[in-house]
């Protein structure tokens, strides 16, 4: 298994290393106040990065609210439960 992920991260790094060769030249990125000449590689690695980041924050704030109405769900069937067993240990009153 070791060998495996050795193996995975050096075709990982050797993918970024001819990424970066490929992509040498450089683009300008205009941010209102600022321009900033970045190589096209490191422009592309930080807006996946960025789009990365802001994918897994959106889907933990859903994951934590779907915890919570679990939480909720959890606590409500936990009373319907004792509710349910107190209505079975009255006894039935049989008068016809």
């Amino acid at each position: 298994m070791k060998l495996i992920t050795i193996i995975l991260y050096l075709v990982l790094i050797l993918f970024g290393i001819s990424f970066a060769i490929l992509n040498a030249g450089t683009a300008s990125l205009n941010l209102y106040l600022v321009t900033l000449n970045l190589p096209l590689s490191l422009l592309v690695t930080l807006s996946i990065g960025i789009g990365v980041v802001v994918g897994a924050l959106l889907v933990l704030a859903k994951y934590w609210r779907l915890r919570l109405s679990h939480k909720h769900l959890k606590n409500k069937l936990k009373l319907k439960e004792e509710e349910i067993s107190n209505l079975r240990s009255i006894p039935l009153n049989d008068e016809h």
